[in-house]
């Protein structure tokens, strides 16, 4: 796929991925919300929840359009409420993957060999 598809396939189904986006963006208020409903000391520092918050910002919705884009580039059509499923969907989907790779990672170790 070169650039001129890609804009085709985004300025073609420009509408589509902006639910897609809207999606990502109510994901990304349900995830502030749980943040703010913890317990205080169960919070994260002011400076590392910015960090976080701008990855809910950009890296969500990123990850909902980048999937849907996938989608419409292999002639996969869906419409609004699909379209708001994936942007929900999607990033929870590989957040929660990553969280419990991480989670293995930390309660497992790495494996390496001597001298590494």
């Amino acid at each position: 796929m070169n650039i001129d598809q890609l804009q085709a396939i985004i300025t073609g189904n420009f509408g589509t991925l902006i639910f897609v986006v809207l999606g990502a963006f109510i994901l990304t208020g349900i995830s502030i919300k749980e943040h703010l409903d913890r317990d205080p000391k169960d919070k994260m520092s002011k400076s590392k929840y910015l960090i976080y918050f701008f990855g809910w910002m950009i890296g969500y919705p990123s990850m909902g359009f980048v999937i849907a884009v996938a989608y419409l580039a292999n002639d996969n059509q869906f419409g609004a409420w699909l379209a708001l499923q994936i942007g929900l969907t999607s990033p929870a989907i590989v957040a929660g993957i990553a969280s419990g790779g991480a989670n293995i990672l930390a309660k497992e170790g790495v494996a390496t060999t001597d001298g590494q």
